[in-house]
């Protein structure tokens, strides 16, 4: 069975899940990380999803800098 946390969330969801609201980033910057290829996403037929686990471990990768 799977958790909460395993599910496939659409851009919205993940935005909601990964952000504080006061601090919440546009739908449009997510669209452009997805179009980059920076996030990982999954496609089934024309719908997108995002494993919210996934993109917040990618994005903490892309924050940080080299030293």
């Amino acid at each position: 069975m799977a958790h909460d946390k395993d599910k496939l969330v659409d851009a919205r969801g993940l935005l909601e899940t990964i952000f504080h609201p006061n601090s919440r980033p546009s739908l449009r910057w997510l669209r452009q990380l997805q179009a980059d290829g920076k996030i990982p996403y999954y496609k089934v037929g024309n719908l997108v999803f995002y494993d919210a686990s996934e993109v917040r471990d990618t994005l903490h990768r892309l924050q940080r800098k080299p030293t």
